[in-house]
């Protein structure tokens, strides 16, 4: 990959601001149907229906807005988690969860972009981590409120639990998304194994 660093210019004006939206939009939109290898410049800017000189305005290269797409991405997933997240107990993991699903589907095309990148690339190694660390933290959270006492076993728990989540939700809603499913109840069954191991926790 050419760069993998977020050098791209901000706009200074509204106008500038709005074109590089586009160009976002449009650019999640090519990579999820193309993935990155397959994805060009020009797909992007057909795409967006603009000049290449309106492209490289704001970014050197298509490495420089995937970091952006990528980085909008895993911000917009975490943040609608964490909105679901004011209820208390069991229904604040079961609002989470479910967020955190519908959020994985809504984003699935690029999603699996950064999967492929992060296979070959230490910069979107990192930013996974990064999301995984994000929801270890929560799950750790989530368990001390309970009154779950923090050891290195619950190190392991809170990681486990995390790899749970993503992958059934890569799996589901990335992977299979075009089966029909209810992801409602697919969240449920994963958030009641979360909420038996937090009871298993306690009465330990």
């Amino acid at each position: 990959m050419q760069n993998t660093q977020k050098t791209s210019t901000e706009p200074k004006t509204q106008k500038g601001k709005l074109m590089k939206d586009k160009l976002k939009k449009a650019a999640a939109i090519v990579y999820g149907e193309k993935g990155y290898i397959n994805t060009r410049i020009v797909d992007i800017t057909t795409e967006a229906q603009v000049s290449e000189g309106n492209f490289y305005r704001y970014y050197a290269n298509k490495d420089e807005i995937l970091v952006d797409i990528i980085e909008d991405m895993i911000d917009d997933i975490y943040e609608e988690s964490k909105t679901q997240a004011k209820a208390d107990s069991q229904q604040r993991i079961r609002l989470s969860t479910r967020a955190f699903f519908r959020s994985i589907k809504k984003h699935a095309p690029l999603y699996n972009v950064l999967i492929q990148v992060s296979s070959f690339d230490p910069f979107y190694q990192e930013k996974l981590k990064q999301l995984r660390q994000r929801f270890i933290k929560n799950v750790h959270r989530t368990f001390e409120k309970q009154g779950v006492v923090s050891d290195e076993k619950l190190d392991y728990v809170a990681s486990a639990i995390q790899c749970m989540v993503q992958q059934t939700a890569y799996t589901w809603c990335v992977l299979d998304r075009e089966k029909e499913f209810n992801i409602d109840e697919l969240s449920d069954v994963v958030s009641d194994i979360w909420l038996n191991s937090i009871e298993t926790l306690k009465n330990k």
